[in-house]
């Protein structure tokens, strides 16, 4: 049977093969379906030899940008070449892709939440994880984040990169950031030019921000802002980092630093110096020093600076308690420089009660080398004494000598 009418038709019926013709054209041909019209679209249901839809019920919305509302051949192509949730097969590498083909970025969703962003020329930044880079304006910060909660509060931050759970978690403004490994540089917000590496490296605490700072290693961070402080090593406390300005070699559990050369080259220039004073004593302080051997309980260093059990449990102080080391106690070193007005450079005092002594053992060398000069001076003085008393004992022994002559002399007369 065929039905050829101008208008909307509603076929129904068990015959076979009935086909419906619009103006001439065919355009379903159906076994035992039914086809009807609303005002949204066409329904189609049943149909064992339904061109479309078999033993199913498909819902066809009018077609939009099309002058009849028929869906054309491309657009059924469409329904065709669709991605499947359950895998594809016969993809073409280079060809079929996921993503978009105008200048738009492509983002994902995890339960309805950012899951992923990927940018384009005029905001390029990458976020790849739950929630990853989830306030971010899009405003050319040129940042990548991968992993869960990664860079989550940056809005405006340039030029960052997070890569692990909650990496650079705080950073809101920060810029030039690159944090690699869990909770890195989790609190900074607003510090800029930073280097992580390590689970919590560079962790921090609330509010607390770091400018050109390097952490490498678990673990390690201070809890205070600072500047231009490098870390290295795994379970650096906050308490061994007293200032800005400072590389903090390893935890409180090291008994060695070990390198090919034998010292630390410094700089040393005359053109760089200025304020210079030849005020160092020798003599004077050296006498009153007292080199002596010891163990040490680092342990106490950790009560003292207020370092979390959290952190101290992971540092194995057993053998530095064995090692026996030798050196000065600082305090004596304190009274030593006292006695002699010497504001000694190689000293550093507390100046708080979570501060301990610390010694430069370097800054030694000079009151030494001074001691040395002076012993030297004094040497000198001995030397040219002593070869004035023996002048002056060669010219008695020679006056003793004319005596006992003309004594002689006079003898024999």
């Amino acid at each position: 049977m065929i039905l050829d009418y101008t208008n909307d038709i509603d076929v129904t019926g068990s015959s076979n093969n009935k086909i419906l013709k619009h103006n001439g054209t065919k355009y379903v041909a159906s076994s035992t379906g039914n086809l009807s019209t609303t005002t949204s679209g066409v329904t189609i249901t049943g149909g064992t030899n339904a061109v479309i839809g078999i033993g199913t019920t498909i819902n066809i919305a009018t077609a939009s940008g099309t002058a009849t509302g028929l869906l054309s051949s491309g657009d059924w192509n469409s329904f065709n070449n669709r991605w499947s949730l359950t895998g594809n097969a016969g993809t073409v590498d280079g060809t079929h892709f996921i993503g978009t083909t105008d200048n738009t970025p492509l983002n994902f969703k995890v339960d309805n939440a950012k899951a992923g962003r990927i940018g384009i020329t005029r905001d390029a930044s990458t976020f790849l994880g739950y929630q990853a880079g989830n306030s971010d304006d899009h405003s050319n910060n040129w940042g990548v984040g991968i992993g869960y909660q990664a860079l989550y509060s940056n809005t405006t931050g340039d030029d960052n990169v997070a890569l692990g759970y909650q990496a650079l978690f705080s950073n809101t403004t920060g810029s030039y950031n690159t944090a690699s490994g869990s909770g890195a540089l989790y609190y900074n917000s607003t510090g800029n030019y930073n280097t992580a590496i390590g689970r919590y490296a560079g962790y921090g605490s609330t509010g607390v921000d770091f400018n050109q700072c390097t952490f490498v290693g678990y673990n390690s961070y201070p809890t205070v802002n600072r500047t231009n402080v490098t870390m290295l090593g795994a379970n650096i406390a906050n308490g061994q980092c007293t200032a800005d300005h400072q590389v903090l070699l390893g935890n409180t559990a090291i008994t060695q630093i070990r390198a090919q050369v034998t010292s630390i080259t410094t700089y040393s220039d005359a053109r760089y110096k200025f304020n210079i004073q030849e005020n160092v004593p020798g003599l004077a302080f050296i006498k009153q020093l007292k080199p002596v051997t010891y163990n040490q309980n680092p342990e106490i260093l950790h009560q003292i600076w207020g370092t979390p059990d959290s952190i101290v449990k992971n540092i194995d102080h057993s053998q530095i308690k064995q090692e026996r080391f030798i050196g000065f106690l600082a305090q004596d070193v304190e009274k030593a420089a006292n006695h002699c007005g010497f504001d000694f450079p190689g000293l550093e005092k507390p100046r708080n009660a979570n501060e301990v002594y610390s010694l430069r053992y370097g800054d030694f060398i000079m009151p030494l080398v001074k001691a040395v000069q002076e012993l030297d001076k004094k040497n000198e003085e001995l030397i040219q004494e002593n070869a004035e008393l023996k002048r002056k004992l060669e010219q008695l022994n020679k006056e003793i000598e004319a005596i006992k002559a003309h004594i002689y002399m006079k003898s024999r007369d």
